[in-house]
């Protein structure tokens, strides 16, 4: 199962590894007053395959209310997924972001490739708690004004990268709503409960 975990999230639990896997400045590695050279991302619409299926979707904000004790659950929440390509690494396969606007997270899928390859290895339940459980950017700890505020962190970034992603999730994203869970209804004594939720895709 952790062999299975980091084909599918190779940056899950490795610290600065991660963020270099996902293409984010790595500060950590440069010398005192140093500042590298930021390549320029470019951002397109992933393909529907790499976007998160509804039943993982909501295994995953489940997962996180668990953990975290919120209710997420109880109400509608919307996700955005977009794909970024760095233009120093030509042929590269592009990564693929999720942004989770109510819950203020942006979390990595790993590269456009992952996610069919181990698709039919996971149920959408395992897929989803895996993925809340692994590491995830959050809007109000880990965003810095500028890249020298990141002072060497190998988990925050600089405001100016969050603003674009999110922009060009906005504008070439695929969205996806997820309602609220359905209470399951009061049925007769023998009767099975009725409790499937309800799903609304936008793109």
């Amino acid at each position: 199962m952790t062999r299975l975990l980091h084909r599918m999230l190779p940056w899950c639990g490795r610290g600065l590894g991660m963020w270099l896997a996902c293409g984010l400045p790595a500060l950590a590695a440069a010398g005192a007053g140093e500042m590298p050279a930021q390549p320029e991302y470019v951002y397109s619409t992933p393909l529907r395959s790499d976007v998160l299926p509804r039943a993982v979707l909501r295994a995953y904000v489940q997962t996180v209310d668990e953990v975290h004790a919120s209710h997420y659950a109880a109400r509608a929440s919307h996700f955005c997924f977009v794909q970024q390509s760095a233009s120093d690494r030509p042929g590269a396969v592009p990564l693929v972001w999720m942004v989770w606007y109510e819950d203020g997270r942006i979390q990595s899928l790993g590269d456009a490739a992952s996610r069919p390859r181990v698709g039919n290895e996971l149920t959408p339940q395992e897929e989803g708690r895996m993925l809340a459980l692994a590491k995830s950017l959050r809007l109000a700890t880990d965003v810095v004004p500028t890249l020298a505020d990141i002072a060497g962190s190998s988990y925050l970034v600089e405001q100016a990268w969050v603003d674009r992603l999110i922009g060009h999730c906005r504008t070439l994203g695929r969205k996806v709503t997820l309602a609220a869970a359905q209470k399951p209804r009061p049925t007769k004594p023998g009767q099975p409960l009725a409790h499937s939720p309800v799903f609304r895709n936008t793109h």
